[in-house]
């Protein structure tokens, strides 16, 4: 097939290697075998950077989708010839397939293949997900490994599982987190995007539950990161919210995160919610970014500027 292209000599090389590209991607769901011997066959594509690396973990994926064990016999035989193809991201595409049939498998693959950095292994297979069950086993061997690996990015698979908790539904996702005994930095892993994935009529309901799940500077991080992500969004159902929260640490931290979002757009209803907040650090903090995010586009608003910094004594 590669000859067919090379020999058509109407075509200049640019547009050779574009068509062998485009025929390599073409088969790479459907005969990622084929679709491998045709790259490793084109010296123009082993040098493609980006693209070729793409084209080998989608083929990879595939093809260890059905037969885990032929993928990686192709990677140990052309990880001796070409040893600078088979990177850590071409080995998660492997590792993604492969756990789509057998997950246990795919986290036994990231040791066998001995991978520099397995986060974007262990993310493929999060992001692989699709049930309940399969997170429940997702979760316990991620745990085994690590213990294996203490150091390493548990946290951004956990992360990846956000997605799916918050498709089930406020109700049955929570319950789901309760039922598996998550460790607070498990829970953390979670909800650093759990309410920006949440429907919009439970975003606040997730808000909610990280503010009584985590704790300290963990908890008021990612309480506010997710009020000034949903005031980005809808500030009106986000302003809402607020107001219904009872006071306490969770509505501290998302009245910080409702500020920093309208500041620059809304600076005095910014200082109205600022002003909420018990004196101290807190409100000082967002005295001070209201000032910093006040608009400076008119002489009327550089004045409203320095007349909000004499009022509240921001240095």
């Amino acid at each position: 097939m590669i000859g067919i292209f090379r020999d058509a000599t109407d075509l200049d090389e640019e547009m050779r290697t574009g068509m062998i590209t485009f025929a390599i991607m073409m088969l790479a769901n459907d005969h990622p075998q084929a679709a491998l011997s045709l790259f490793t066959e084109s010296e123009d594509l082993l040098g493609e950077g980006m693209m070729g690396a793409h084209i080998l973990s989608s083929s990879l994926a595939s093809w260890a989708s059905t037969d885990p064990d032929g993928a990686l016999e192709w990677v140990r035989e052309n990880g001796k010839k070409h040893p600078d193809l088979i990177t850590d991201n071409v080995k998660a595409g492997l590792v993604k397939g492969a756990a789509t049939k057998d997950m246990k498998l795919a986290f036994d693959l990231i040791a066998e293949l001995k991978m520099d950095d397995p986060s974007s292994a262990l993310r493929g297979i999060a992001q692989g997900i699709r049930t309940p069950e399969e997170r429940g086993e997702f979760l316990n061997l991620m745990r085994v490994y690590q213990e294996a690996h203490p150091d390493g990015e548990g946290g951004i698979a956990m992360y990846h599982l956000a997605d799916g908790i918050a498709n089930d539904g406020f109700e049955k996702g929570s319950k789901w987190i309760a039922e598996q005994k998550l460790s607070e930095e498990e829970i953390g892993g979670i909800s650093s995007s759990i309410a920006g994935s949440a429907k919009g009529a439970e975003k606040g309901q997730w808000i909610a539950w990280m503010g009584g799940n985590l704790s300290g500077d963990t908890r008021d991080s990612q309480v506010s990161g997710a009020m000034r992500n949903w005031t980005q969004t809808d500030y009106r159902a986000a302003g809402e919210w607020l107001t219904a929260e009872p006071e306490g640490s969770t509505k501290t931290a998302s009245v910080k995160g409702y500020v920093e979002a309208v500041a620059k757009y809304d600076p005095q209803t910014a200082t109205q919610w600022a002003l909420t907040l018990p004196e101290g650090e807190a409100r000082t903090e967002s005295l001070q970014g209201i000032h910093r995010k006040w608009p400076t586009d008119t002489p009327e608003q550089k004045a409203a500027r320095e007349e909000f910094k004499e009022q509240y004594g921001i240095k």
